[in-house]
């Protein structure tokens, strides 16, 4: 009994106070509105994020296309530099040898009269430094140039090649084919060997650019996939560099691909062309220069590959060194 009559007391002297404390209308008034005011600031707060992580998208995507700029300026700052360096060393060899050559003749010459030496018979012996691997010393002497040049080029055709030499035949042959179709051609898998990164040829013609990967694989070989999404990183790498410009992929190979390999060069837009055999084709580039000279070029003249060939202005490919000269072109001297 007394136990009931002192909650009944406790209940009375605290419900006023608890329905005060907690119950007003206004104090749950003030604390809704603080929760909108929270909810408010949570949203601000959200809003802030997302533009900074926009930002920070935006500066991350800058920074790659940075990266990637510059390591494309570095690789082909090094592909010329690569270039240059293997001219020099062809020219500094054939200077050297030149020098010797002089040297031995002025020897041989003092003991019979003081001689000078023409310029002519200097350009004589600097030419001589280029066929001296197909000619004979007393054949490159005797022999009229249109027949010596003839047998220097039947030699070098049929000299057993390495395999970088059959590859770049191949390629030659693949740009010969471009060039036949008025495309601008540059041969940057001969100029540049490993550094072309995958651009064996680069064909323009007009707005269009090709880049052109050639494989020269025995017939039992195939073509797989990582081979295919390697030289679209190349030419995808090319299109976000040069945004502005229609840059396309073309794959070319003696043998064919592989089922994934077709499927995923089809699914990335590169072109195939398989079972594309090499083929004899003309080998002398006759070439009208842009000071009105018209020279003819062997596969094997150190600039065979960058001099650029023109079909729009009579340049052409002939098969013998006695059609070259019949057509107007003469020995470049240099």
């Amino acid at each position: 009994m007394w136990v009931i009559i002192v909650l009944a007391i406790c209940m009375a002297v605290l419900m006023p106070f608890v329905y005060g404390k907690f119950s007003k209308p206004s104090n749950i008034k003030q604390m809704a509105q603080q929760i909108n005011a929270l909810c408010h600031e949570k949203d601000k707060l959200s809003s802030e994020l997302i533009s900074c992580q926009s930002q920070l998208h935006l500066c991350q995507k800058q920074l790659r296309d940075a990266q990637v700029k510059l390591e494309n300026e570095r690789y082909e700052a090094d592909a010329r530099d690569t270039q240059a360096q293997s001219m020099l060393s062809q020219l500094g060899e054939k200077y050297n040898l030149l020098q010797k050559k002089h040297a031995e003749l002025m020897v041989h010459q003092s003991a019979k009269s003081e001689h000078i030496f023409t310029r002519e018979e200097l350009l004589h012996e600097l030419q001589y430094l280029t066929f001296r691997d197909y000619l004979q010393r007393d054949e490159f002497d005797s022999l009229p140039a249109v027949k010596s040049h003839q047998i220097a080029l039947d030699r070098y055709y049929k000299r057993k090649k390495s395999a970088w030499e059959v590859g770049v035949e191949y390629e030659r042959y693949i740009g010969y084919c471009y060039e036949m179709k008025q495309y601008n051609v540059e041969y940057t898998g001969a100029l540049q060997g490993k550094c072309d990164r995958g651009r064996d040829l680069i064909a323009r013609k007009g707005d269009k650019t090709l880049i052109i990967q050639c494989k020269r694989w025995s017939k039992n070989s195939q073509v797989h996939m990582t081979t295919i999404t390697d030289f679209h990183g190349a030419v995808d790498y090319l299109k976000r560099l040069h945004p502005d410009q229609k840059i396309f992929g073309v794959f070319v190979t003696t043998t064919v691909l592989a089922a994934d390999a077709k499927q995923c060069a089809d699914h990335l837009g590169i072109e195939l062309h398989e079972k594309l055999p090499f083929k004899l084709y003309p080998l002398i580039k006759c070439i009208h220069s842009e000071c009105g000279d018209s020279y003819y070029y062997l596969p094997f003249d150190v600039q065979y590959d960058a001099i650029p060939f023109d079909a729009a202005k009579g340049d052409k490919y002939v098969q013998t060194v006695a059609e070259a000269i019949s057509s107007g072109f003469t020995r470049n001297p240099i």
